[in-house]
């Protein structure tokens, strides 16, 4: 299992926060920039518990994804489980008001499997899975603060 956390503070409401993260279609290749794109939801228009969404992802090649909404908490957390693809990630994005601005948080666990087993110990010396949460989380709030 591959793992990584970041929490960064945002200044800006986490009811905005939130908002922004959870237009998944609209702005998740805004600032993920391991999206390429977001096709289309499976079910349903909005991202809701229970959604399913499908994904173009750039990450040690280009592949489609499909995931679940797994958990969905309006402004406390969403989180994301990989249900077809190479990898199935489990994403859980939490949010905490803290004096008026948000303190996000990115949680990464990655179940090896393949090729991915033989890389793991790769990942754990570089620290490429926290690298990637820390420049997800920055840019993100580079675009809300900007």
């Amino acid at each position: 299992m591959i793992s990584a956390e970041y929490s960064i503070a945002i200044a800006r409401p986490v009811d905005e926060v939130f908002a922004f993260v959870a237009d998944i279609l609209a702005n998740e290749a805004k600032w993920h920039t391991d999206v390429v794109e977001v096709i289309r939801p499976v079910s349903g228009e909005a991202i809701e518990l229970g959604s399913s969404i499908v994904w173009v992802i750039d990450f040690m090649g280009r592949s489609e994804y499909t995931a679940e909404v797994t958990a969905f908490e309006p402004n406390r957390r969403i989180e994301i489980t990989g249900r077809e693809g190479p990898m199935k990630p489990t994403l859980n994005q939490r949010f905490e008001s803290v004096d008026g601005t948000t303190r996000y948080t990115r949680q990464l666990d990655m179940p090896t499997e393949g090729i991915f087993r033989i890389m793991e110990p790769l990942f754990r010396v570089t620290g490429v899975a926290r690298k990637r949460q820390v420049r997800f989380a920055q840019n993100l709030k580079n675009l809300l603060e900007n």
